[in-house]
């Protein structure tokens, strides 16, 4: 399978297209909480109003796969708003 791997050294997730776009968005803005229109406007260049409901998905795929590569990183939900990149347990 061609793409790009998330890995923590001994188990390893593929990231779709948008997955890493995301990854990117959320790597360059840690510990900000991200409006879902930011999101969607980074990650598909749109601002489209209903948009924001493709970003659900994504992000849940996202977390899934960053929860089995890592013990310190999720993406909280900040309801209503958008999301957040953070590190716990350190």
């Amino acid at each position: 399978h061609n793409g790009i791997l998330l890995s923590n050294g001994s188990v390893s997730q593929n990231l779709t297209p948008i997955q890493l776009r995301l990854l990117l968005v959320f790597i360059e803005n840690p510990e900000k909480n991200l409006k879902k229109e930011f999101l969607v406007s980074s990650v598909w260049a749109t601002s489209y109003v209903d948009s924001t409901e493709l970003l659900h998905p994504h992000i849940t795929n996202l977390r899934n796969k960053l929860h089995i590569c890592s013990e310190t990183c999720t993406i909280l939900t900040i309801w209503g708003w958008g999301y957040r990149l953070t590190q716990y347990g350190n």
